[in-house]
């Protein structure tokens, strides 16, 4: 991160589910159902140009039942009392590291679950050069009696221009014609429980909707919030881009569950499965990290990101009529050899390894690593 100018703070909330472990204590309902499981928050770092850096950071707890029924609405408690909090204290960590790396920028995206006056409020006291970009849930009270989205609404169409959106679930990927408007914005704090009295924050809204949708298909709308600088049609869709990229940290839950299958472990206790899953937050750091800058730059050496034990090893595993100079491999071609040892054919057609080969490949390379190390002479080290 410090190399960077700008840095991507994305942070989010999936549940792991763990019902069938019926004996496993610290688990705690993850749903209005019966399912049982662990809540993960994370705060994941991503380049502008969505290649992941690491796993800043990472919260992971079983619900508890209350004691006793709280009689209190939840506009009544603090944050302090809420599972809200934790996107408080991802704010705080991200601070702590912007104070240690003084020359980057920090942004932290949040969706709408994220949309809390609380963490509106927490960056105005941060350090300066740590920054929010959420995109809105509540219709906020404004200066002047008027709404938040009524208000954009108002202001004058800036461009029209279309934006690519990935597929998500049974959703497909599709292109979307947007409108964009942006305004500065005075919001009022919620008249309610602890937050009445609160000071009015200021900040700049980017609102991106799309007018005239596809039949059948729930429109694009983005209102998005953020304490940095909007002048300009560039700074708009910078905002707009930079909150694209959030959907990195989707990705990488994808991977922690479909490939790393977090949520097949077998354990005891909660902190048992915890223990576990903090190596798998880093596999799936790193599978992720190899499909997205295998694709991006393909031609920077492997050892960005493998060993030079893993690449003497894979020079010899995978059969070449000529067998390549471990310290001469790019990323692009460590991650075809490892591909291969997952399955991968390599056909003309099918494109750059995908993160189900890499991550099976890499088992396997593992499971060389360890024959190579054990077969080695005392006296040769591996």
């Amino acid at each position: 991160m410090a190399f960077e100018p700008i840095v991507l703070l994305a942070q989010d909330t999936t549940s792991l589910n763990y019902s069938g472990l019926n004996q496993t204590i610290g688990l705690g309902a993850i749903g209005s159902g019966p399912a049982r499981g662990l809540f993960l928050h994370s705060l994941l770092a991503l380049r502008p140009d969505g290649v992941l850096l690491g796993v800043l950071d990472a919260q992971s707890w079983g619900r508890c039942p209350e004691p006793s029924p709280d009689k209190r609405t939840r506009n009544a408690k603090s944050i302090d009392e809420k599972e809200s909090l934790r996107w408080i204290g991802q704010l705080h960590n991200a601070a702590a590291s912007a104070r240690r790396l003084p020359r980057t920028q920090m942004v932290v995206l949040a969706d709408r679950e994220g949309d809390l006056y609380e963490l509106h409020d927490g960056v105005q006291i941060g350090p300066p050069n740590v920054h929010v970009l959420v995109r809105a849930q509540h219709d906020r009270n404004l200066d002047g009696h008027q709404k938040l989205w009524a208000f954009l609404a108002s202001q004058p169409l800036r461009e029209s221009r279309d934006l690519q959106l990935p597929r998500r679930g049974s959703r497909a990927a599709r292109t979307a014609t947007v409108e964009m408007r942006w305004a500065s914005v005075t919001i009022q704090a919620p008249a309610v429980g602890p937050k009445k009295g609160w000071p009015p924050l200021t900040m700049r809204a980017v609102w991106v909707h799309e007018p005239a949708p596809p039949p059948q298909v729930e429109p694009l709308d983005w209102m998005l919030l953020t304490d940095l600088p909007v002048h300009t049609l560039a700074e708009a869709w910078e905002k707009v881009d930079w909150y694209c990229r959030r959907w990195g940290i989707e990705e990488w839950h994808r991977v922690l569950k479909s490939i790393c299958r977090v949520e097949q472990r077998e354990f005891k206790t909660a902190e048992h499965l915890q223990r576990v899953l903090a190596f798998d937050l880093i596999m799936a750091w790193r599978i992720l990290a190899l499909v997205k800058l295998g694709r991006a730059v393909p031609n920077v050496p492997a050892s960005l990101l493998y060993t030079q034990q893993e690449l003497k090893v894979l020079t010899r595993a995978v059969k070449k009529k000529t067998p390549p100079v471990a310290s001469d491999l790019t990323l692009g071609e460590a991650n075809r050899m490892v591909a291969k040892l997952g399955g991968w054919l390599g056909r003309t057609g099918d494109g750059e390894p995908g993160a189900e080969s890499l991550a099976v490949g890499l088992r396997r390379l593992q499971d060389m690593l360890l024959g190579w190390r054990l077969h080695a002479p005392p006296s040769q080290p591996p």
